[in-house]
């Protein structure tokens, strides 16, 4: 008698398995980065020409000029259109200490987008949608803050809708270089070792473990720093680049004769009342490190398609020219956590710019 090969043995059928498909992104639920701390104290510089007061969709722009013919003008810096500003670099819809009239007489959800959410932004992410906030303001940088109220950000992010769009979408797996790439659990285990020993007070330098002005595949970063320097439109934003470009020379290596005035800072009278609010000074340090840990959360490198190693260098750079705006700030007796509070601001606003993001798609790391 012949045995037939277990091959030929008849079987049951087998179950099928259903596999678990990774998590995509997702808004809810809303999450806070552990330690994220802001509350609006009313400091105002978010209604300046600091923010560059947009930029404003086409929709948008239609709608504010049925307010008013003149409420928009264009911005060659963000190439858009953004709220007009007087003289003294206010929006044309603020009223005086009354805030802004928009608000007040149609609502907030009439608001732009970009007034309506600040400091507010969201990333979805496969855990849920991660609140994010914008360091361009003394509110968020300077004094006793509360912990982040989700409630409060849900109610600038939906404006009473129902629904919360994205800034940005991460998906399952993230790219760590650009020949690898991990799971999004894997990639949370480091992440927060990273915010973990930011948290503790270790130096940003050390904890990204990246260089600073790390090389270029097409330009150099002596050629960013002259075009920010070109950015001369009359506003606090044009002359927050120019100082940010002055700094960046200097770390760049190249000697410049020419030196950023400081008396012409359009922002420190806002910067002035956040300082009276905060009458016990801070540490800098703590200041940067939170920002630091906010770049870390919101992943804008992974949302402009850049890798977590070019993020890291880009990070890295932001600190460098931070840590250089403050000491000129210092040196001329701006108090330590002031000074790098408005160094954040500079810095943030640089890296708002469409320039730097094309510099983070040519970082070789």
């Amino acid at each position: 008698m012949v045995t037939p090969r277990a091959s030929r043995l008849p079987s049951k059928p087998a179950k099928s398995r259903r596999v678990a498909k990774p998590a995509g992104p997702k808004v809810r639920p809303l999450l806070a980065r552990p330690g994220a701390r802001f509350t609006c104290a009313g400091d105002g510089l978010c209604c300046t020409d600091a923010h560059a007061l947009g930029p404003v969709t086409p929709k948008e722009r239609r709608q504010v000029e049925r307010f008013r013919d003149d409420a928009t003008v264009y911005l060659p810096t963000l190439d858009a259109r953004v709220l007009a500003s007087t003289p003294d670099g206010g929006c044309v819809f603020l009223r005086g200490g009354a805030g802004c009239s928009i608000h007040a007489d149609h609502g907030p959800e009439a608001k732009p987008d970009a007034c309506r959410r600040f400091p507010y932004g969201l990333v979805a992410t496969p855990d849920g949608g991660r609140v994010t906030t914008e360091h361009r303001c003394p509110c968020r940088t300077l004094g006793d803050r509360p912990p982040l109220d989700l409630a409060d950000a849900e109610r600038a992010l939906t404006a009473g809708k129902t629904r919360v769009d994205a800034d940005a979408r991460i998906g399952p797996r993230v790219r760590m270089t650009t020949r690898s790439r991990i799971a999004w659990a894997a990639y949370r285990v480091q992440e927060d070792a990273l915010l973990a020993r930011l948290a503790q007070g270790e130096r940003p330098e050390t904890v990204l473990g990246s260089a600073p002005l790390g090389p270029l595949r097409t330009s150099t970063w002596t050629d960013l720093a002259h075009l920010l320097r070109s950015y001369v439109d009359g506003t606090a934003c044009g002359e927050a680049l120019v100082f940010s470009g002055e700094v960046l020379l200097a770390l760049a290596g190249e000697k410049t004769r020419a030196r950023f005035p400081l008396r012409t800072r359009r922002w420190a009278k806002w910067f002035d009342r956040a300082e009276q609010r905060a009458q016990t000074p801070g540490s800098g340090d703590a200041v940067l490190r939170d920002y630091v840990e906010d770049q870390l959360w919101r992943m804008d490198w992974c949302a402009y398609g850049a890798t977590f190693a070019q993020g890291r260098a880009d990070i890295s750079t932001r600190v460098a020219l931070a840590r250089g705006v403050a000491k000129r700030l210092r040196s001329v007796g701006v108090r330590d956590d002031r000074a790098m509070a408005e160094a954040v601001f500079v810095v943030e606003l640089t890296a708002a710019t469409s320039v730097w993001e094309a510099v983070l798609h040519q970082l070789i790391a």
